[in-house]
């Protein structure tokens, strides 16, 4: 499938939300709901067709430090994606 591009118009803008949120989310289900968060505060506030919500936070296990990020994608169509990395 091609998808012909000089159709589309694409404009990439920042949004700083924290609404109810610490400054460093801890745990994977607070970083998780940080970026779907951001993803819906940024579709409603712009009236794009798609938005998308990054976040990263800390988890503690033992020793250790882990690292994560996620992604949300929210559209105006009835479902929504997310993508983790860590």
């Amino acid at each position: 499938m091609r998808v012909d591009a000089q159709h589309w118009h694409v404009a990439v803008t920042y949004f700083g939300y924290r609404d109810g949120y610490e400054d460093q989310p801890f745990g994977d289900v607070a970083t998780r709901s940080g970026a779907l968060e951001r993803a819906r505060n940024a579709i409603l506030s712009t009236g794009a067709d798609v938005a998308f919500g990054l976040e990263g936070g800390v988890e503690l296990e033992g020793e250790r430090v882990w690292l994560l990020s996620w992604v949300a994608a929210v559209s105006r169509l009835p479902r929504s994606r997310e993508k983790r990395r860590s």
